[in-house]
Order: C-alpha cells, then structure tokens, then sequence
C-alpha cells in the first residue's frame, strides 16, 4: 500500500461575508484537519458551480429525468402538454448509433524478436480480459449519453489490490467538482480535483468501522439545507439511510530539479477520515468524454444545448395547432338568432352553437383551423435539428 504524504498544517485564512473561513490548501493538513479542509474546499466549490448544475438539470428536464431529492432545483417545472421530445429521441439515436463501436487497445511490437511478440500477444491478452472483467464495453455507451446531455462524461477507474481486480464505474458528471480558474486550460490541467456522492451508511460503516459514530451521525444527503438538496426536498427521502462522501485528489508532481512531490488521495464523510494515502500518479483516476471539447474552462458543450432552440420552437408550434384544433377544427352550426332552436337537445357532441341574422337556414360548417406550413415548420426544423448532431430522420 502507498505511504501517507508528509504534512503540515496552514494556516491561510481569508474573512468571507463577515465570517472566517479557513482557506487552506489541504493537502498539506494534518490528519486532524484534512477532513475539514476537504470539506470546506467542496462546499465553496459547490456553490460555485450551481450555474453549470442548473444547465445539466435543464437538459435532464428535457430529456425526461427527474432529479427530486438529489440535485433537482424544485423551481424547474414540465408541462403536461403535446410535445415533442426531440432531446431523448436524438441522444437514443447516437448512443446507440456510435455505442456499437468497440475501441480495442492493441500492443504491437515494433521489429521485436519472437520473445517480444509472444509478450506482446500475453499483454493483449491481458487488456481483453481486463475490459471483459470491468464491462468496459457495456459502460462506455452511458458514458458517451452522458456528454450528449451534460456535455462531459466521466468513467472511474479502480483498482483493489487484494482482489487484484481492475474497476471502472459510470459516474454522474455533477459528482466531479474543479476549480474552474485552476482548469481553465482543461480539466486536466487542474493540480486536484473533488467528488461528492452518496453512499450507503451501513456499507460505509462496514466498510470503515472506526469512523461509525461520525457516518451514523451524519445528515442524510449532507448538512441540512446544502449539499446537495434543499430543506424542500430533504423530507422526500426520510427513509433513506446515506451520507454524503467527499472525496479529494491532490496530482503527484516534478520540480524543476527531478525531486518527485507526491501528491494526495483523501476520503472523508461528516468530519471523519475514512482514507489518507499518497497519491504517486500525475493524472486523476477519471477518464472524460466530451461532446464538444472546451475551449477554454474544464467542461464541455453538451449535445441538448445545440438544439435546444429548434425543440422549443417545434414545441411552441405544436401546442400552437393543438390549441387551434380545440377551438376551430370542430364542427360549428349556424343558427337564426329568431329561431326556436333547444340547446339542450344537442347532445353531447362538441359543436359550438351561434346565433346568425338573417334569413339564411342553419347551416353546419367546418372550418380550416391551422394553415398547412404551421404543421410542415416541425418537420423542417426536426430534420434540421438531426442534422445538427450529424445524424438523420431516417436513422
């Protein structure tokens, strides 16, 4: 197992809407404070990252998944009217289109002799077996779905030495938290890098029985009112029995004179460590998948944003012909305003009854209640939206 990290304790502090709160660089705490530190460092990274949370509860909304009692801001509402659901049937279609494709990775010799080439053949043995035992293949189209509608997707890796066992896990992206200033030149540039999610309390005490008294204490989904509900949605989940983990990554790095700096892995859950180790790689144990690369900043573009514009409109103008069809597309009778006519023997077919002046008889008359182009414009701009994800109707 990889040795603790030296530590030392700092003791940067900065006055933050009238109150101190400790600004520390946490992979330098002691094992007394490290907790603290993390956890402190996730919740300012939280609340500045809600801009970002609410875009992606934005395109779930769209694609049809509710979110209530983990992420879910209570104030984004659906409507139960006509619509299209353009977001959904377009990131069905491309997950599965691109999720049958299976990247292999191949080790070849180059010029080697006969004993290299049966090593090589052992490797390549090896890497199938590794994706075959961690369902790589099978984890990598939900991933791929996942940049679709938050515009990055991320797969965790993990290993168990005792079990010799290689692991990789599709995560939530609003998990992964960075500083986004630190990032500004990719995710990776970032020296360390956070999640957040819950977990089972009774796991985690089995699986850490010295921290049970701070697990079994801890608030269900976080501290009440933050992290990541709201006092709204706590009482949705009273039954539920799981505790918020925080977990940090500090990257192992070089000097300028060849002196390796090993970095820090650390995992808390309400105030207590859970694990304290060093961390000796110069990468995170993710792998991200992006719809569009960023630009700049650490996050993607996501598939549901390029389209979201055209779905709306083709939304808008469906329930436009829906509620044209209610109020004109069923037939009207025209009655003589002196005329003995009983409404009540209408029965109860919809038809709208007006009175008419003048010596015409009544008449029965079915108007044209929407124009053609407004149901063609729906189809055009469909079609429009799949291409704009470079895929087709047909398809």
């Amino acid at each position: 197992m990889p040795k603790k990290p030296k530590t030392r304790r700092s003791t940067n502090e900065m006055a933050v809407s009238g109150s101190t709160r400790a600004w520390t660089q946490w992979w330098l705490l002691d094992d007394e404070s490290v907790a603290q530190g993390v956890e402190d460092r996730v919740r300012q990274l939280w609340e500045d990252d809600a801009e970002r949370r609410w875009d992606v509860e934005r395109n779930l909304k769209r694609w049809g998944l509710s979110l209530a009692g983990l992420y879910a801001d209570p104030t984004i509402r659906t409507k139960e009217s006509l619509r299209v659901n353009l977001t959904k049937s377009l990131t069905e279609t491309i997950t599965a289109k691109v999720g049958k494709n299976r990247p292999r990775p191949l080790v070849l010799t180059d010029g080697g002799h006969f004993t290299n080439k049966q090593k090589a053949k052992k490797m390549q043995r090896f890497l199938d077996g590794v994706y075959q035992q961690a369902n790589v293949y099978e984890k990598m189209p939900l991933v791929f779905r996942n940049s679709m509608l938050t515009g990055t997707g991320a797969l965790y890796t993990s290993g168990n030495p005792y079990s010799r066992r290689f692991y990789a896990d599709n995560i939530f992206p609003l998990e992964i938290l960075v500083d986004n200033v630190a990032a500004t030149h990719g995710i990776d540039a970032a020296r360390d890098i956070f999640r957040l999610y819950p977990v089972d309390k009774d796991q985690l005490i089995e699986d850490y029985p010295k921290a049970a008294a701070a697990i079994e204490s801890a608030a269900m989904y976080g501290p009440e009112g933050s992290l990541p509900t709201t006092t709204i949605l706590s009482g949705l989940h009273r039954d539920v029995r799981s505790a918020m983990v925080c977990e940090a990554w500090r990257k192992a790095r070089v000097t300028a004179d060849g002196e390796t700096i090993e970095g820090r892995h650390v995992k808390t859950c309400n105030g207590a460590v859970l694990i304290d180790e060093a961390w000796c790689e110069d990468t995170f144990p993710f792998v991200f998948q992006f719809w569009n690369a960023p630009v700049r900043g650490p996050w993607g573009d996501s598939a549901v944003s390029e389209i979201r514009g055209m779905e709306r409109e083709v939304n808008i103008l469906l329930q436009r012909a829906q509620e044209a069809m209610h109020r004109t597309g069923l037939a009207t009778m025209l009655v003589h305003r002196d005329a003995k006519y009983q409404t009540a023997k209408q029965g109860t077919d919809p038809m709208t009854v007006v009175t008419w002046e003048g010596q015409v008889p009544p008449t029965v008359q079915v108007g044209t209640p929407v124009h053609p182009q407004i149901l063609e414009q729906p189809q055009t701009l469909m079609r429009l939206a799949a291409n704009q994800l470079g895929t087709n109707e047909l398809q």
